[in-house]
């Protein structure tokens, strides 16, 4: 196994490394997917929930093939999280991600304009512009953690619309 796998396997789940600001941390995620819950049950508009709800899913079933890979190949996942946490949930996973995808989708939803023709830097937001998203950024981001694995998070664009159902 290589020394990222390695390191990132030490620790994993082990509950006595929790650090006290996974508390407010937690604390946020709840009070921002209540905010979202409490108005869409007033406008029947779930799009931002599903949206937070989606992006974690989607970063879910990328951790758990990665993990796959690793426990297949009996050497290291694609990516690694060997770095200091506050609680290692898979190989490639930690509790400081997962919060960071609960929320990412929520922000994104959010930063859609309302106008379905609207152009950003002359690309539009409708097609390949949304492509060009926060988690573009994440996924470089945990490109740029993974030192010793094999390769890199390829980001991936998920399609949104503003409109209610």
């Amino acid at each position: 196994m290589t020394e990222a796998t390695v390191q990132a396997l030490n620790g994993l789940r082990d509950l006595t490394m929790i650090k006290w600001y996974v508390i407010p941390l937690l604390a946020l995620i709840f009070y921002i997917y209540t905010r979202e819950i409490k108005e869409a049950r007033k406008t029947k508009n779930w799009n931002a929930v599903l949206a937070g709800l989606t992006v974690f899913g989607a970063d879910f079933f990328n951790e758990t093939w990665n993990g796959w890979v690793m426990h297949l190949t009996q050497r290291s996942a694609f990516w690694t999280t060997p770095g200091d946490t506050a609680l290692r949930t898979m190989v490639g996973w930690n509790i400081e991600i997962m919060f960071m995808f609960l929320i990412l989708g929520i922000i994104y939803y959010h930063t859609l304009s309302e106008k379905k023709n609207q152009k950003i830097l002359g690309i539009g937001e409708n097609g390949s512009g949304r492509l060009l998203t926060p988690s573009s950024a994440c996924s470089s981001n945990a490109c740029s953690t993974s030192a010793g694995s094999w390769s890199g998070n390829i980001p991936a664009g998920i399609c949104l619309s503003r409109e209610s159902g």
